[in-house]
């Protein structure tokens, strides 16, 4: 059995713009964090039966979804035949149990996110956008820097309240399966585009002389 789970992504920072369909972002050079705001919405569900076989195969699964698109937009009323893989949306597989595979729909298309009005739980998070988070490169994986970020401040006293460690977070998958929402995110991250990182210097002004 498959249940896909609705998700969305905010990445809140006035500073930063993120073009999905060239993979980039682009950051003034002071920038060593983004807020992001992880959004599940556990209403949002949809179940498919006797298909669990083919999440094994990446590919044949994505055919799989491209195939079934009428039946996504009817559950999930959300036009996904207008929208473009890895640039409106990614979907990653989130938790596998012995008879379950849950599958997240990840929506950052900000129109989208905007007409979701349903009920919603929110995870907050910083992300390191320091360069050599993945391989050594110019790349930004935001999962990765949320990973990197809550995993190096964990024992810190110093942490913003309003965003949350991995400590006793869990995500209600139904309501019977709770998982840590650190497990979501590590085995979601490789299911997302990688970013490649723009830096621009912010020139000051004198107003009195420009």
């Amino acid at each position: 059995m498959i249940l896909f789970n609705l998700m969305s992504i905010n990445i809140m920072d006035d500073n930063d713009t993120i073009n999905w369909k060239d993979k980039t972002i682009t950051l003034r050079h002071n920038i060593k964090l983004l807020n992001i705001i992880i959004n599940h919405y556990p209403e949002q569900t949809y179940e498919i039966k006797n298909e669990s076989n083919i999440v094994y195969n990446w590919s044949k699964f994505i055919k799989y979804w491209y195939k079934h698109l009428p039946e996504y937009i009817k559950a999930f009323n959300i036009e996904f035949d207008t929208l473009t893989l890895y640039i409106d949306y990614t979907i990653a597989p989130i938790f596998i149990s012995n008879d379950r595979i849950f599958i997240g729909i990840y929506i950052y298309n900000t129109k989208i996110i905007k007409n979701l009005k349903k009920s919603v739980t929110q995870y907050r998070f910083l992300s390191s956008v320091e360069h050599y988070l993945v391989s050594n490169t110019n790349k930004y994986n935001f999962i990765y820097g949320i990973l990197n970020k809550h995993n190096s401040n964990s024992n810190s006293n110093n942490n913003n309240n309003n965003y949350d460690t991995f400590k006793n977070k869990k995500l209600i998958l139904d309501t019977n399966i709770n998982i840590p929402i650190k497990y979501i995110l590590q085995n979601s991250i490789n299911y997302f585009p990688k970013l490649e990182i723009n830096r621009i210097k912010m020139i000051s002004r004198n107003h009195l002389n420009p």
